[in-house]
């Protein structure tokens, strides 16, 4: 079912949001698993890292 599945790809693309070397080895591993070319994109995680800043420093205190 695997071969069915992945019969018309040509490669794994990895879209990281952290820079982790083990998670690209992983990556890769299962690129070859499945017979695929392996591609790498690190994106970070956008607007949220600092929507996630913001909110944190505005929140109140716990226990306030």
């Amino acid at each position: 079912m695997r071969d069915d599945y992945f019969r018309h790809y040509t490669r794994c693309l990895y879209i990281a949001q952290t820079r982790d070397a083990g998670l690209q080895v992983k990556a890769q591993a299962a690129a070859a698993r499945l017979s695929l070319g392996y591609a790498y994109r690190y994106v970070g995680y956008g607007e949220l890292e600092d929507f996630l800043r913001r909110a944190a420093a505005s929140a109140p205190e716990p226990g306030a």
